[in-house]
This record gives C-alpha cells, structure tokens and sequence, in this order.
C-alpha cells in the first residue's frame, strides 16, 4: 500500500482506513475530480463491513477462495453493480463500478485484513490476483457475477494477448505498488482526454510513464476512444 500523511481533502471526516483505494480518492481530488467525504465514508463501510466477515487463518487455497467470496458477496450486498467507465470516486458515489473500481475495493479490503491480493491486468482489463505461500497464484475475476477463478489462459484467448506481451510483462504480471499508481494516473489522464482537457491528460500519462514503461495501454498522445483500463 502507498503511505500517506493522512486525509488532505475533507471537511471534518476522518478516514477509519488508509488504503491504495483512500489514496486514489486523494488523488483525485488533487487533480480537480468531484471528491466529497460521502465516497470515503463509503469505503470505509464497505471495508468494516468485510472485515467482519472474512475470516482467513492459512493461506490456503480453500480459505483463499472463502475469503473472496465473501467479499464478492459483502460488495453485492453493499449495493454494487457493474459498469464501464468510472474513477474510484464516481463508483463509489453511485455504486456502480468496473474492473479497475471493483478490484481495488478487493485490494482495499486486502490490505486492511492481511490477505495477500495483487493486481494483474489484460488489454483494458484489470483483475485481481490471489498469492499462495509456496508461489503459486491464482486468479480472480471480480466482475463476474459471481466472481469466480479465470485461468491465465482464459485471459489470453479472451483478449487475444500476444506472447510476446506476456514475456515483455505488458500484461499477466503481478503489479507492484508503482504499477498501481501509474495504473490509476492512466485512468485520470483518459477522463480528462474525454473532456478534451488534454493538458490534464498528458500531465496524468507522464506521471504514468515515469512509474511504469512496461503497460502497452499507457500513452501521452491523446487517442480517439481513450483507451484505458476502464
């Protein structure tokens, strides 16, 4: 997880929890986004509300797989749904969130109660990742209903993902902290591409870059569809 300070942008709520997902809405409050204490105070229910539930004692993979689907039913009951589209802070307002959203409240949950979640990706796609102690790992498809495990070959023919994209670590790989960090920068740069506030893009894509040369998606020239991890 990414250390802070503590929270930089609210009238009077402090955060209960400081996560990777805590950082992004700091972020994008920063960098101009509508961020209000209502979308931390969400996050921070919504983890409470998993922490009670998610019970891990071995890093096993039986215990791993109770672990992620309890917090796939947590956000279920929590009133989340599906969409394309949407920064942490836009999902969390309205509930509605998509792969990047959905797999760092998983993250966000993660930290908070020591499970050993990771990040991976596909073109335009982000999922998450379970790390078993001799290893191994398996993955986790947060935005099926219900979530369930998906084979790294599964991704490859779903998205036609060269080999040599695997080998180069564009995609398949485990995300380190600076990868997530450049992951949510990307994410700015393409709403603010959207809204043809290209200075703001390219000032996002470059933080990007300078974290992480390796995701075949990141890029400072502004692009018809704003391709993005979203």
């Amino acid at each position: 997880m990414a250390k802070r300070d503590g929270p930089i942008c609210h009238s009077g709520y402090r955060p209960r929890y400081q996560t990777t997902a805590h950082l992004f809405l700091d972020m994008e409050k920063e960098d101009g986004f509508p961020v209000t204490d209502a979308e931390y105070i969400t996050l921070d229910n919504v983890i409470a509300r998993a922490k009670k539930m998610v019970r891990i004692t071995n890093n096993t993979f039986p215990e791993a797989i109770t672990a992620l689907r309890t917090i796939d039913d947590t956000l279920k009951e929590s009133g989340f749904t599906n969409q394309n589209g949407t920064l942490v802070s836009e999902g969390l307002r309205r509930k509605i969130v998509n792969c990047h959203v959905r797999s760092n409240i998983y993250k966000a949950i993660a930290e908070t109660v020591g499970l050993p979640i990771a990040l991976s990706n596909a073109p335009g796609h982000v999922f998450v990742r379970w790390l078993l102690e001799d290893g191994r790992y398996f993955n986790w498809e947060t935005t099926s209903n219900p979530a369930k495990l998906r084979k790294n070959k599964e991704y490859r023919s779903k998205f036609n993902i060269a080999p040599e994209a695997i080998e180069n670590g564009n995609y398949l790989s485990t995300f380190t902290s600076e990868q997530v960090l450049a992951m949510q920068y990307n994410n700015q740069g393409v709403f603010w591409k959207r809204k043809h506030q290209f200075h703001k893009a390219v000032v996002n894509y470059v933080k990007a870059l300078k974290l992480d040369h390796s995701k075949a998606e990141f890029d400072v020239l502004p692009r018809p569809k704003g391709r993005g991890f979203l």
